[in-house]
């Protein structure tokens, strides 16, 4: 005879009814997810790695979301970040960062891909262009010499653009091979555009940036917007700055050289582990603020600087949360806070030792707060401390990502879904560790393809 489940049969012993009851109890829905060793006494009915592509949403169990392709980007091109940048009017843009090169990605049309924002020198004209191989360039109230371009970057003439600027790949760029003078330089092969004499035509150039993903040391770009400036650094570069228009252009040659990390805080641009000019070498022990209002000026009495001497670890990375700024380094983190006083307008009153960050790139900003990986967890700042929250998946995870691996992990606030994600390559392949801030449990997934940057509206 069937009965319902839940229902208590008629006649049944009280006692026999309570085991059945207690031997078939549910587990809640977020101990899915839990990825730590399962205990040999774990319920059956409580799974364990690997639960991949779902999550919890209000005690439900929903698909995660995956990727579809949006934008084809040249094939040299690796996307290192996807920033999103809004201007003082309210124009949003959504950027991409790539290890030689910057972009708006473009929308407006069906047709639109993306256009190079990457720093440019397009000073004088064209004259002649050889129809040899390689092609010999000629110009006229050209200082190529003395403008910083060098071997590797990019030329074309502007009539040569075979759609628009907001259609990139353009076949024409050539590569600059080297510079010969002020009036000439030497491609690497052949240009495929207009040659002869060319009167006096206009025509754009890209200084590309270094490789960001080996020199040095692996970095990824930092980024911040600041009074309306967007400022991004590779550790290797001039830290760059862009309005929303034309090219980035160096933010300051002599204070912002080769900058690793940044941060914006009370309105100002904060660096750290940057060319010192005063050593003449890299200083990773110094931190520097610009003027209030103006991330190009790093000279005015507001500006300034602390050195964190106290112990030989460099500075790791550099977060905000609420009205604290946080200094990481390896085993302890600093607190900033603003001083009142205008010639000294940010201070260091604690450090917090035992707990440090690991992986500089899995700084998160989300919920007003900052999360981060440290050497044998994760955590979230909870106001005062940082506070630890990959119980339930930080075996697993250290299990499954080596010293190396774990150094590189990257993070990005998935606004949408309360979530902040890490992505990492473990030995078993690329995953995405998702903390769920709000519900404060843990989830998975894995793409088919592997991920090097994560961002864009809404995310």
């Amino acid at each position: 005879m069937s009965k319902k489940i839940g229902t208590k049969p008629s006649g049944r012993p009280q006692r026999i009814w309570d085991k059945m009851r207690k031997q078939f109890r549910l587990r809640p829905l977020a101990h899915i997810y839990d990825l730590s060793q399962a205990p040999l006494n774990s319920n059956p009915l409580a799974g364990q790695w690997p639960c991949l592509n779902v999550m919890v949403s209000s005690n439900r169990i929903t698909r995660r979301w995956d990727h579809e392709i949006s934008r084809t980007f040249d094939s040299t091109e690796t996307i290192s970040e996807i920033p999103t940048f809004r201007t003082y009017d309210g124009t949003q843009y959504i950027l991409a960062l790539t290890a030689n090169d910057a972009a708006k990605i473009m929308g407006s049309t069906a047709s639109d891909t993306y256009e190079y924002i990457t720093k440019a020198y397009t000073t004088g004209h064209i004259t002649n262009i050889t129809a040899d191989t390689p092609s010999v360039v000629t110009g006229s109230g050209t200082n190529w010499s003395t403008s910083g371009l060098a071997a590797g970057d990019k030329f074309i003439v502007d009539g040569d653009f075979t759609t628009t600027a907001a259609m990139e790949p353009c076949a024409n760029w050539a590569t600059i091979a080297s510079i010969g003078s002020d009036t000439a330089l030497t491609l690497t092969g052949h240009y495929a555009g207009t040659h002869g004499s060319l009167a006096t035509v206009d025509y754009r150039t890209r200084m590309i940036y270094g490789n960001v993903d080996g020199t040095p040391g692996g970095n990824r770009w930092q980024y911040a917007s600041v009074a309306g400036k967007f400022c991004f650094g590779n550790g290797y570069d001039q830290m760059q700055v862009w309005t929303g228009t034309g090219y980035s252009t160096d933010l300051n040659t002599t204070y912002c050289n080769q900058v690793r990390y940044c941060v914006p805080y009370a309105n100002r641009l904060v660096t750290a582990d940057s060319y010192d000019t005063d050593l003449a070498k890299r200083n990773p022990w110094r931190l520097r603020w610009s003027k209030e209002g103006d991330p190009t000026n790093w000279t005015d009495d507001t500006s300034g600087f602390n050195d964190f001497i106290d112990t030989e670890e460099p500075i790791m990375g550099l977060g905000v949360a609420g009205e604290n700024l946080i200094v990481f380094k390896n085993t302890s983190y600093y607190l900033g806070l603003r001083t009142g006083q205008a010639t000294s307008a940010i201070g260091f009153p604690s450090q917090k030792k035992g707990i440090g960050l690991y992986a500089p790139y899995s700084i998160v900003h989300a919920a007003g707060s900052v999360a981060w990986m440290g050497i044998d967890d994760f955590y979230f700042f909870n106001g005062s401390e940082a506070e630890p929250v990959g119980d339930p998946i930080r075996k697993k995870f250290f299990d499954l990502v080596s010293d190396d691996e774990a150094k590189a992990v990257f993070g990005i606030n998935n606004i949408r879904y309360n979530e902040v994600l890490w992505v990492a390559n473990t030995s078993s392949g690329q995953y995405i560790f998702a903390y769920d801030w709000k519900e404060k449990v843990w989830s998975t997934s894995k793409f088919s393809s592997n991920l090097t940057a994560l961002g864009g509206a809404g995310i």
